[in-house]
């Protein structure tokens, strides 16, 4: 077994505790430990105004069934293997910036990324939270770049110091200064 951090990237269907059991045990049996889990769930549509049609009761459950269930199955599944962990077991959830900002028109998601952020989350966040803007820099390329969020992720997953458990913090933060790639 390789003493280099190995990532092992895998998907699940929603709140399938068989899938994530297997996809834990066979990263445990190959590795033959698990140190931390990343958690990025989400869905975002149907959005609109809470009295929409389309954002019925179901929609809500849809919404909540991603964005929150999945990952407390996750959590529940893989919590025995990293109380193991000689590095103390870490779980990273990236989170949204709607969780905290209300955005309008998006309700069921708003709420759903402020449940997951209860658990314990990191902030992979745009620089504006403006939905126009950000459809506008989505389009132009404008956004953070995903390699900046996920360095920091990465780092804490595997170095994050006690400090930080149970807070909820953005990736650009002070907090995560020191897990910054500035090369």
């Amino acid at each position: 077994m390789s003493s280099k951090p190995v990532v092992v990237v895998t998907g699940t269907s929603k709140t399938d505790a068989t899938a994530f059991g297997h996809a834990i045990s066979t990263a445990q049996k190959t590795y033959g430990h698990i140190d931390s889990l990343v958690l990025n769930a989400g869905v975002l549509e149907p959005t609109g105004k809470i009295t929409s049609p389309d954002l019925n009761l179901e929609a809500w459950k849809a919404h909540f069934e991603v964005n929150f269930f999945s990952q407390v199955t996750a959590v529940r599944t893989v919590l025995p293997w990293l109380h193991k962990s000689e590095l103390g077991g870490k779980i990273i959830f990236v989170s949204s910036g709607a969780a905290t900002g209300n955005t309008h028109g998006w309700a069921p998601y708003n709420a759903s990324k402020a449940a997951s952020n209860s658990l314990c989350s990191l902030e992979g966040k745009m620089r504006d939270e403006d939905l126009h803007k950000f459809i506008r820099d989505h389009k132009e390329g404008n956004l953070v770049d995903p390699e900046d969020c996920g360095h920091v992720i990465a780092a804490l997953a595997l170095k994050a110091p006690q400090e930080l458990t149970g807070k909820f913090v953005s990736w650009d933060s002070e907090e995560c200064r020191e897990y910054w790639d500035d090369q």
